[in-house]
């Protein structure tokens, strides 16, 4: 869910645009080589051609019907926003005045994309029998660096802080992916996981876009923590819904573990 902050990175990193533009390129290429599962007959005849309008109703219907999913959409479109602002718009600013500047954010930035490997290396050797009750725990790890940032920490400590974050949101990515895999059914996956994108990001342009003017009238500081703060709150709401946190486990081979 939280994978596209990272395009204005290569503003602050240097990385040229010609860098991005070949990973994308290169993931075209992976995709053309991507051979699809033969499509059973059953799946096939729920695939009939249909109007926009009609598709949009059959994905909401089939979205909104998955009472486990829409409390954790619901706390991304809330947890990403307050990332955007945060991390994205105010975290440079913060390099920039108390940190000395690039070298120093992409020292923080390089530890939070070492965090991904090792919470990649974490999540496939995991099986928690409640993969979300165990994914949502996993989103308070995200928000240390905001507190971290807010109270002027050294360099070195921010980016432990981005580092653990980052670990967390693969664990929670690897979680949450396989949760909609083995719990959607098949021929409602690509529409499932529109509204899930969609929802998802829906605000965290007004996250990048209020960050800024909350900052000037506020503080930078003081909207870090109230960032963070906004952030923690609502990753608690969906553990208040039992079906987030009672949801078993599909996945073949599971350990016996309590999360």
């Amino acid at each position: 869910m939280l994978r596209c902050r990272y395009r204005c990175g290569s503003k602050v990193t240097g990385r040229p645009p010609a860098a991005d533009a070949a990973t994308y390129l290169l993931s075209a290429v992976l995709l053309m080589l991507a051979r699809p599962r033969a499509t059973s007959r059953a799946v096939a005849a729920t695939e009939a051609p249909t109007g926009l309008l009609t598709e949009l109703r059959g994905g909401w219907k089939e979205f909104s019907s998955l009472r486990w999913m829409w409390p954790v959409v619901g706390q991304f479109a809330v947890v990403n926003a307050c990332f955007g602002g945060a991390i994205m718009v105010l975290g440079p600013a913060v390099a920039e005045q108390e940190l000395g500047g690039a070298v120093a954010w992409s020292f923080v930035l390089a530890a939070h994309s070492a965090g991904f490997v090792l919470g990649s290396l974490i999540a496939i050797r995991i099986r928690p029998r409640h993969p979300l009750r165990t994914g949502v725990l996993v989103t308070f790890g995200f928000f240390p660096p905001y507190l971290l940032l807010a109270a002027g920490a050294p360099t070195w400590l921010i980016a432990v802080g981005m580092l653990t974050a980052g670990v967390c949101i693969d664990v929670f990515e690897v979680l949450w992916r396989t949760t909609v895999h083995t719990h959607v059914p098949e021929h409602a996956m690509s529409r499932v996981s529109s509204y899930d994108s969609l929802a998802s990001f829906i605000c965290t342009p007004l996250g990048l876009a209020v960050a800024g003017p909350v900052a000037a009238h506020i503080g930078v500081a003081e909207t870090l923590v109230l960032s963070g703060v906004l952030g923690t709150v609502t990753s608690t709401i969906p553990l208040f819904f039992t079906v987030v946190r009672d949801l078993p486990s599909r996945v073949p081979g599971l350990d016996h573990v309590s999360a």
